[in-house]
């Protein structure tokens, strides 16, 4: 990583923490309640444990993994071999942000939810197994490298019985631009979308423009990474212009974006 990134991330946590809100600066009823509801509950869900003790199989899982470097950085176009261990410890999704996730889908409950990244399937087992109980729950996560996807086909295989997400959950291969198309054909809408791959800026505009020809008043899109660099945060500034979007919340990692045409155009800052 260039010391122009690690700056900018450092510059980006600083200016995040000196403006982040708690719930006394929100005056808008449904932030309010989405901040109270999620970010504070400090339930210990019993997924959590599954998904732990998954993860902790995985880091000391010593298989090799053949990893396509398919979005931004320093190795974009080259095959690296890594151990799969070191994948789901450095590249896996923290477990206080994956357990967020699930707080999110939970709080949402969409029935039809995407994600952009599948990389090991991690992300994908909090928040597909907050949509567990709900009945006609789709949920499709897009991978582009096609080892990596067979290692998250088989965590899914794994884990899915023990989350109860094995009759709706699907992991496809494929180039975003060619399967993000097709998901928005075979969809009547899109209710929930993470975005955690090729952290480019004009790819993560152009994915977002795409889904928000499915999105409706209820959907929410989470954007991670939006202070990964430079460019990912310009596109973060450039999505909360759009004429489409009513409200968003930064917290850092993710930034989350709504629709509500009944909200006033406002964008948080919100500490947890």
């Amino acid at each position: 990583m260039s010391a122009a990134s690690l700056w900018h991330r450092f510059n980006s946590c600083f200016r995040y923490l000196f403006s982040a809100s708690s719930r006394h600066g929100i005056h808008s009823p449904f932030m309010y309640e989405f901040y109270c509801k999620v970010l504070l509950d400090m339930n210990y869900y019993p997924v959590y444990n599954s998904i732990a003790r998954f993860r902790h199989s995985l880091e000391h899982d010593e298989s090799w993994l053949s990893k396509k470097e398919l979005g931004a950085g320093s190795n974009a176009g080259l095959t690296t071999r890594r151990l799969l261990r070191k994948e789901a410890k450095h590249s896996g999704i923290p477990a206080d942000y994956g357990r967020l996730l699930y707080r999110i889908v939970r709080h949402f409950q969409p029935r039809y939810a995407l994600e952009l990244g599948t990389s090991l399937g991690l992300s994908a087992f909090y928040q597909a197994a907050a949509m567990a109980q709900n009945s006609g729950s789709e949920f499709v996560s897009i991978e582009g490298c096609s080892d990596t996807h067979q290692a998250a086909t088989r965590n899914l295989n794994a884990i899915a019985p023990e989350l109860g997400i094995d009759h709706f959950v699907q992991f496809r291969l494929g180039d975003f631009n060619d399967e993000l198309p097709k998901v928005l054909k075979e969809w009547p809408r899109l209710d929930y979308v993470f975005i955690d791959g090729d952290h480019r800026e004009e790819r993560l505009l152009h994915y977002f423009r795409l889904c928000l020809q499915k999105v409706n008043e209820n959907s929410v899109i989470a954007v991670d990474d939006i202070y990964w660099s430079p460019g990912m945060t310009r596109a973060w500034q450039a999505i909360k212009q759009m004429p489409e979007v009513r409200q968003t919340a930064d917290l850092y990692r993710f930034g989350l974006v709504f629709f509500r045409k009944s909200a006033a155009p406002q964008h948080f800052i919100l500490k947890f």
